[in-house]
């Protein structure tokens, strides 16, 4: 959908000057054109992502808006951690126990000594869920990367056994 509107908008921006260029050499290159200029943007725009005044608009953004839509931390810590660069502190994926059933969830923060709170995820579509503060007790930290506990909710847990054995022992 993103990709369709560039591409509308850059087949606008282009056309005239394709439309010059197949008059004068006969040739039908306005696709080849438009993507050639949709790579050079995004090109572009990755190199200024390193520039320093970059970093501080794209770190303002982040904080003053996107933090506050739902499941935007969840989701780039979710991407950082499927590229590699996942941080050991975002979001660890746990086994809770709530009354006499275990469920699959991610340590969002510890809140004192004995509480910490939890994001339990929806299954299949674990991109919303609930929050839940629970005793330390009742967590069991998983070996896990939280690409894989993802998976598991995607197919409502099945094949999740043999990974997690450990997490449900009392």
């Amino acid at each position: 959908m993103i990709v369709g509107k560039a591409v509308g908008i850059m087949r606008k921006l282009v056309h005239p000057i394709v439309e010059q260029l197949d008059e004068r050499f006969n040739l039908r290159f306005e696709n080849l054109v438009v993507a050639a200029a949709i790579i050079a943007i995004c090109f572009l725009a990755g190199m200024l992502a390193h520039i320093r005044a970059a970093k501080k608009v794209v770190s303002s953004v982040e904080n003053n808006v996107l933090s506050h839509m739902p499941g935007y931390s969840f989701m780039k810590s979710f991407g950082a951690d499927m590229m590699g660069q996942g941080n050991d502190n975002d979001w660890k994926p746990v086994t809770v126990r709530l009354d006499d059933s275990w469920q699959i969830g991610f340590l969002i923060d510890d809140i004192s000594e004995d509480v910490c709170a939890v994001f339990i995820p929806d299954a299949p579509k674990p991109w919303s869920g609930t929050i839940t503060y629970v005793t330390n007790d009742r967590i069991k930290i998983l070996n896990i990367t939280q690409k894989q506990a993802v998976d598991y909710l995607r197919v409502l847990g099945r094949g999740m056994h043999s990974m997690i054995k450990d997490g449900f022992d009392q």
